[in-house]
């Protein structure tokens, strides 16, 4: 069925791709039961058996101990913002660092006691704002998680880190929803939970929610966390059989668990590509409310922080840097889709083997342990992807670079593949675009998000329209209808095509390599192809 079959190849190394579970043997949707102090105007026991009527999830799941939204407490994004890391409303550095490292050693410390995690040997962390998951993971964590929704940016990068973070350290993952939007929460009891905060077109769309689920379940994670939903999921009418009216996100849960029912196999989420960080990049967030950017919040960005900035955004563009709360750059569709992971400088030789491709940023430093996994990565049938800053790592490299903005290197049974100018990615697009059509067996004739599962006998490939959804907090949806796309999906790999379902609505399709799919904004498709 083609390389991607192939049970040597790189993308199906399934020790470090596969999924791992917090709450038992398989995926975990947080029905929010646990969260009894959100159920303050309905009755509790009408909610749990509300949960159990409807199948809206697992009963017995909570968020496990540890450091929940760290980053947005610790720094609080409203005060901080002169750039010297001081305390804010959340906490923050009780001194100023004198460099990275020491806000890095500082950090722990700190987050260490805000959180009483001292000889805590199993927590989860689950940072708010901040693009910081790798270190909680090197502080001993055993679950990953970042919040998204909120007011919070680049939704598919907050995934790729804790993808990326999960695979590296061999830990599970998750993703908290949070539906709070610019001071407002969806709310459809009537009894104002919140105050005045609480709004019945409020916070977010269900339509949002549905797509971060789906890009948690079909990432490979452990669990997610809906926020609030033990009072969200409802209305406060009663109905015939005794048990609370769905609201339209409840509506949203109810079909989520029922793909999740239907769909328990979802296989091995694969990404091409392996961004490997600098240890102490302390990566500004994003957020409209923290100025100006700073690494840990204090230090200037150099080239290196930009570069690494400029390389996420070519594979989430717009997606940081919201101004505006109507939902528009949460999600987008990128050239690529949902193809990245992010790695940590520090990564192990096994780890960095499962990516097809390999991209360093940064201001990263390579040891000469460092630079021969690297070329040994790359001898071993791997591509290595350098920008000319890294080649005075790689004299072996740098003698046969010709000077162009991309230079194509032979290296064993793989490839080096060097490209300029120095911390500039202008040349990186047609790379990763090249490298993801000679590793992912499908075609798309427009650009549209994606994700790309393998199971054993058949290949699932996830669609979703980004554009064209627009929701504020304060009057709900607005459709622009002129953003539906329709496109050419083509299988290009040499297997034999036994049978194709579209599986988010539980339709079978007539079989056949190639068809076209219309997807209206915000819509969901998601193909299986037996085989």
């Amino acid at each position: 069925m083609g390389e991607i079959f192939d049970k040597n190849s790189f993308i199906l190394n399934e020790d470090v791709m596969r999924p791992r579970y917090y709450f038992g043997n398989k995926f975990a949707f947080d029905s929010g039961a646990g969260n009894i102090w959100d159920s303050a105007c309905l009755d509790y026991d009408t909610c749990v058996k509300s949960i159990n009527h409807y199948k809206l999830g697992n009963k017995n799941v909570r968020c496990p101990q540890g450091a929940r939204e760290w980053g947005y407490h610790f720094f609080c994004p409203s005060e901080v913002i002169s750039g010297d890391g001081a305390r804010g409303g959340g906490g923050g550095f009780s001194k100023k660092p004198k460099d990275r490292k020491e806000a890095y050693k500082l950090l722990k410390e700190e987050i260490y006691k805000l959180y009483g995690l001292d000889g805590m040997t199993d927590w989860e962390t689950c940072p708010g704002h901040f693009l910081w998951q790798h270190y909680s993971c090197e502080w001993g964590c055993t679950s990953v998680c970042a919040e998204v929704g909120e007011s919070i940016s680049a939704t598919q990068a907050h995934a790729a880190f804790c993808r990326g973070a999960a695979r590296q350290f061999s830990i599970p993952w998750a993703l908290q929803f949070s539906f709070w939007q610019w001071g407002r929460i969806n709310d459809y009891t009537g009894c104002d939970v919140w105050g005045e905060c609480s709004r019945a077109n409020g916070g977010h769309s269900s339509e949002l929610y549905k797509r971060v689920a789906l890009l948690t379940y079909l990432g490979g994670a452990s669990h997610f966390y809906p926020e609030a939903a033990i009072v969200i999921n409802f209305r406060k009418e009663i109905t015939e059989e005794g048990v609370y009216k769905l609201s339209p996100v409840g509506e949203m849960s109810k079909k989520l668990n029922e793909f999740v029912e239907r769909n328990p196999n979802i296989g091995t989420s694969c990404s091409v590509f392996g961004i490997v960080l600098d240890k102490y990049h302390g990566m500004y967030p994003g957020s409209r409310r923290i100025k100006p950017k700073k690494a840990f919040q204090v230090f200037d960005y150099t080239d290196g922080d930009d570069m690494t900035q400029n390389i996420l955004e070519i594979f989430f563009p717009a997606s940081f840097n919201h101004f505006i709360s109507n939902e528009a750059s949460y999600m987008v569709n990128g050239p690529v889709g949902e193809t990245a992971d992010v790695l940590l400088q520090g990564v192990s030789e096994e780890v960095i083997s499962a990516y097809p491709c390999i991209i360093l940023t940064g201001d990263i430093k390579l040891s000469n342990e460092e630079i021969a996994m690297y070329s040994r990565y790359a001898k071993n049938g791997g591509t290595l992807i350098l920008n000319t800053e890294y080649l005075e790592f790689f004299p072996e490299y740098s003698s046969r670079y010709n000077g162009r903005l991309r230079c194509d290197l032979d290296e064993g049974n793989g490839k080096v593949i060097i490209f300029g100018p120095t911390f500039g990615v202008n040349a990186l697009l047609p790379i990763i675009k090249e490298q993801t059509a000679r590793f992912i067996p499908f075609k798309l004739s427009e650009q549209i998000d994606f994700m790309f599962n393998v199971k054993e006998h058949s290949l699932i490939i996830t669609l979703m329209n980004n554009s064209g959804y627009y929701y504020n907090c304060d009057n709900g949806e607005d459709i622009d209808i002129t953003e539906t796309k329709t496109l050419t999906l083509t299988y290009t790999g040499d297997g034999e095509i036994k049978s194709v379902s579209e599986l988010w609505n539980n339709e079978k399709m007539n079989t056949s390599s190639s068809f076209e799919v219309t997807l209206s904004p915000a819509e969901v498709k998601i193909f299986e192809f037996e085989f």
